[in-house]
């Protein structure tokens, strides 16, 4: 039989580091078993937390978004054969209801512009001012959707008789590098200021359109205005 150096009997009778290894991870996980429990239950919990934030999150926003598409459909089919079929007390209704029920989701953006809208074809125009504003302070760097709203948000202080503001925000409309609703703008801007008196402005806003904007709608008319 081979015999077995001293030095191999030694290195025999040393304890496998594997299995020391191992079994001080066993005593570490026996002497603090509950607060590794208590730990791994935390983070289940944060991940769980987090999955049904997520989940609620896409339910609310599906479901705002469906019931805002259900409003303006409702809008539409009662004011088919008759504009005045639905009061403005129904419309402001319809409105807390949606926000009290969705407030904080990416469709009540839409929702205060659509429900602005609302109010401005039923002539309430300071809640129309008031709904166009609180869109605006919450839009994202949408400059169409800022459009819009700025030119929207101009039509309803000029109904209210108040022709700085009004210009105010079709100036800010027209100086955006959108393109969208710029025509129109002017053609506001011209307006105001022929009601003003301010004949050169008038005309430089009418003369805009036509040099800048050859298919606007507005076109015609602001020639007319040139040429007066």
């Amino acid at each position: 039989m081979a015999k077995i150096s001293l030095a191999r009997k030694k290195e025999l009778n040393q304890p496998d580091e594997f299995i020391t290894a191992s079994n001080k991870a066993l005593e570490y996980l026996k002497a603090n078993q509950k607060k590794i429990v208590n730990g791994v239950c935390v983070i289940l919990a944060l991940i769980v937390g987090y999955s049904l934030y997520l989940y609620y999150s896409k339910t609310q926003e599906d479901k705002a978004f469906f019931q805002l598409s259900q409003d303006m459909a409702w809008y539409e089919k009662a004011t088919q054969t008759n504009a005045d079929a639905v009061s403005l007390e129904e419309i402001k209704k319809k409105s807390d209801a949606f926000f009290d029920d969705y407030s904080g989701t990416s469709a009540s953006m839409l929702a205060r512009a659509n429900y602005a809208q609302l109010f401005f074809l039923k002539g309430d125009y300071n809640e129309a001012v008031k709904r166009y504003t609180e869109f605006l302070g919450n839009v994202r760097r949408d400059e169409g959707l800022i459009n819009l709203a700025l030119c929207a948000l101009g039509q309803s202080y000029k109904a209210l008789n108040k022709p700085e503001e009004a210009l105010r925000n079709f100036e800010t409309l027209v100086d955006s590098s959108c393109p969208l609703k710029k025509d129109e703008a002017l053609f506001h801007m011209g307006l105001i200021y022929e009601s003003k008196g301010d004949t050169e402005k008038s005309k430089k806003a009418f003369s805009r359109i036509v040099d800048e904007f050859p298919d606007s709608m507005f076109k015609d008319i602001a020639k007319d205005k040139i040429s007066a």
